[in-house]
């Protein structure tokens, strides 16, 4: 009998996203198409995030910890977690 070993790649893995170090901050390059049209590769991966039903958890915990539209940060201000401009995520709870 073989076993076999699924992976499943990560939303981030997904969206196919550019990741470089800068100043030990994780930057986001973005290609001239994002630019010019606005829709990078992290509101793709959102939106993709955002197919899965309301009371998905891992749905929710993506968007609790990385997004920045509207019902995210109400989700953050009705559990008291703060957003981190500089880093673009939820503030980690100690």
């Amino acid at each position: 009998m073989t076993t076999m070993m699924v992976l499943y790649p990560s939303v981030m893995e997904v969206a196919n996203l550019h990741i470089m170090e800068n100043h030990g901050i994780k930057v986001i390059h973005l290609t001239g198409a994002e630019e010019q049209s606005g829709y990078d590769r992290l509101t793709f991966a959102e939106d993709l995030v955002r197919q899965l039903p309301e009371n998905h958890e891992g749905r929710n915990s993506w968007i609790l910890n990385y997004s920045n539209r509207e019902d995210a940060n109400k989700m953050r201000a009705d559990r008291g977690i703060k957003w981190d401009a500089y880093r673009q995520a939820a503030e980690t709870v100690k």
